[in-house]
């Protein structure tokens, strides 16, 4: 396996989500008001990170795929592209999200956001940003410039998949800093990496990131409802 497109598609990732954390901390370091909103509400640091991340993604993708953006996932979805991420989405997000409330219950470890900041942050903007970033960004820079197949038992899966998978799952660590507990973490980390493979699953198969996006969105939804519930 080539380690050129590895360390690159590490540094894609970086480029995208340093330039937010340097404005988080600079807001912080610059103005008190920010400072003492997100200490006592971790939730508004969120919208900022997100925004910039998704901005920066975009226009990463942008320069890189100027000449097919459809190489990044960029291109209009048809109906056989969620059909299955529909089904799947909402049979494995109610089957984590359950099992995640029956062995830790509302974890609070974030404290609870407004019910429509929840929505809009986790039902419309991760989705759209974190597929963008992973498997439009990182998974289809791999899928050009690496293209490597890893072979399972009888199983062929792509390692950009596997790799997409790994990288969004890692990032989900950083609740340990957030004050989650360490079962919290690994099962977090767990269902991220599941949900990974699914999405890159779609992304691979029908090139389009309107599978992925539709698949983590309804993961969250059912994240959501199963704690109101």
């Amino acid at each position: 396996m080539r380690v050129r497109p590895l360390i690159v598609a590490v540094m894609l990732l970086v480029a995208v989500y340093l330039p937010a954390f340097l404005i988080v901390s600079t807001l912080v370091l610059t103005s008190p008001a920010f400072a003492s909103a997100v200490e006592s509400d971790p939730w508004l640091a969120v919208p900022v990170i997100m925004s910039v991340t998704l901005a920066s993604s975009v226009l990463i993708i942008l320069r890189a795929g100027s000449e097919d953006l459809g190489k990044y996932g960029m291109m209009v979805p048809d109906w056989s592209s969620i059909r299955g991420p529909l089904v799947v989405g909402i049979l494995f997000g109610a089957a984590v999200n359950l099992a995640g409330a029956a062995f830790w219950g509302d974890s609070g470890f974030l404290g609870e956001p407004p019910l429509f900041l929840g929505i809009l942050l986790f039902w419309v903007g991760a989705p759209i940003q974190e597929e963008l970033i992973f498997r439009g960004l990182f998974q289809g820079y791999l899928s050009i410039n690496l293209g490597a197949v890893l072979g399972i038992a009888s199983y062929r899966v792509p390692v950009q998949i596997l790799l997409g998978a790994l990288a969004f799952s890692l990032v989900h660590v950083g609740i340990v800093s957030a004050g989650a507990e360490f079962g919290l973490v690994l099962f977090t980390v767990f269902g991220a990496f599941v949900l990974g493979i699914i999405a890159g699953h779609y992304r691979c198969r029908d090139g389009g990131l309107a599978g992925p996006i539709l698949v983590h969105a309804l993961f969250n939804i059912t994240g959501t409802l199963a704690a109101i519930l």
